[in-house]
């Protein structure tokens, strides 16, 4: 009898935890649809309470003896009524905007993701591997290790030259050039009135074509494309135009490896400066740094010394406010 009682008893027990848990995960799911339920269940309260504020105003006019009194009623009712539509309407709206975040949020937490999302994430997690192998790069340099070298079969080497990677980058070079514009000439004849308006239209579009040539002329990033490069001991190899370009460690006069920007810009004495832009960009950072400044630099440049952090894992924004 003592061993039964145990056993109802640790099955009461038992019951009881389930249930609590049950009603905590009941009262967290209400929770979170509480705001668009409300918002709901006031469509149909705030128009019903509107119409008869409607009906009020349109008893008290119709027993106003003051003709300005009446009038005022007369507009009161029809702001009523208007608010009478327009107001359910908004809450039904809202309503749906959060109930439709509710439901994304609840998607999420499951792990079902649209596909806008996925790809958010998988381009988070494209841009964390990057940044974890140019980590990885920069400690087993910085460890006195030789990197893991790689066969090629696009270029023609230089005598004793190795390559490391070969990656896609976004390639720009910054220069201005020559802009040829035209201007025209008006002759104009009538009354001054129509003159007047004839020369200023044409020293408007004057000027419009020669701004829009001082813009197109000035020095700026230009040749913007995806291209592939290749890191090596010597020299960034890059694919662009249609052609292979070196660009030379040696030649290089500045290096900025802006790794947090995934960005690295190199210049050059007789040619247009190199902008590599990407995921994979840090990774060539820390091989430029290393072949044009030295092994102290890999350690110690400012902008390297971002790579001490680890990788952000990818996230997606926020659905709406959380509540």
């Amino acid at each position: 009898m003592l061993l039964c009682s145990r056993v109802v008893g640790f099955t009461y027990v038992t019951a009881d935890e389930v249930f609590a848990s049950s009603g905590s995960a009941s009262m967290g799911v209400m929770r979170r649809h509480l705001h668009w339920m409300i918002l709901l269940a006031a469509v149909p309260v705030s128009y019903v309470l509107l119409m008869l504020v409607v009906q009020a105003l349109s008893a008290a006019g119709a027993k106003a003896t003051d003709p300005t009194a009446a009038v005022w009623m007369a507009l009161a009712q029809l702001g009523a009524l208007a608010a009478a539509v327009v107001v359910p309407v908004i809450l039904l709206i809202r309503a749906i905007v959060q109930m439709t975040r509710t439901h994304r949020r609840a998607q999420r937490a499951k792990g079902r993701f649209t596909k806008r999302e996925r790809s958010m994430l998988d381009r988070g997690r494209l841009a964390s591997d990057a940044w974890e192998r140019a980590r990885a790069a920069r400690t087993a340099l910085l460890h006195h290790q030789v990197p893991a070298t790689i066969s090629q079969w696009d270029i023609v080497p230089y005598a004793g030259e190795v390559f490391f990677a070969r990656t896609q980058l976004t390639y720009a070079r910054y220069y201005g050039r020559d802009v040829m514009y035209s201007q025209s000439s008006t002759i104009a004849l009538g009354n001054p009135a129509f003159v007047v308006g004839a020369l200023a239209v044409t020293a408007l579009t004057n000027s419009s074509a020669r701004s829009r040539a001082a813009a197109e002329a000035a020095p700026q990033w230009r040749e913007w494309q995806a291209s592939a490069v290749y890191v090596s001991n010597r020299r960034l190899a890059v694919h662009a135009g249609g052609r292979w370009l070196s660009f030379d460690y040696a030649t290089m006069t500045a290096v900025y490896p802006e790794v947090a920007a995934a960005t690295l810009i190199c210049q050059f004495a007789d040619a247009e400066p190199l902008l590599l832009s990407g995921d994979d960009a840090a990774w060539a950072a820390v091989f430029t740094v290393l072949q044009t400044h030295g092994l102290d630099a890999v350690r110690e440049h400012p902008s390297l010394l971002a790579l001490d952090r680890e990788a952000v894992l990818p996230d997606l924004p926020p659905v709406g406010r959380r509540r």
